[in-house]
């Protein structure tokens, strides 16, 4: 989110359903920032978005950027 303001309820297209994890966020405060972006983990809802069959809706802080994986379940 490259805009001064934050973004809620913002969905982007995922490749797969499941739990994602949020692997860096640029506005985690350990890296100066106010904290206010998604954190932890989000489950993918299945819909159409973006060309994919699934999709998340996040908290997207001012000004930042952030970086999530697919949570890879134990076997």
């Amino acid at each position: 989110n490259f805009t001064p303001v934050p973004w809620e309820a913002y969905r982007v297209g995922v490749p797969e359903g499941g739990a994602w994890e949020v692997l860096t966020s640029s506005d985690d405060p350990v890296y100066g920032g106010a904290g206010l972006g998604v954190t932890g983990v989000v489950e993918a809802e299945p819909g159409r978005h973006q060309g994919f069959e699934h999709s998340l809706s996040l908290t997207l802080a001012p000004l930042s950027a952030v970086f999530m994986v697919p949570v890879q379940e134990d076997s």
